[in-house]
């Protein structure tokens, strides 16, 4: 595995600690673009709550 790719891994991982289930669905390039440091933390919290408020889940057609 490429350093970057581990350094992705690991952003999303902290990212979205305890909301693995909410995110399990999604392609890996949106977790890694919603982990990233240049997303501006009240984006990711949006997304967090739009996601639980679907039931607890989203998946890549609900996030489009």
């Amino acid at each position: 595995m490429a350093d970057r790719t581990a350094l992705r891994f690991m952003q999303a991982a902290e990212a979205f600690a305890g909301k693995s289930a909410t995110v399990a669905d999604l392609p890996a390039t949106v977790l890694y673009a919603l982990a990233s440091p240049s997303t501006p933390e009240p984006i990711r919290e949006e997304f967090m709550r739009e996601a639980e408020a679907a039931g607890g889940a989203i998946s890549p057609v609900d996030s489009a």
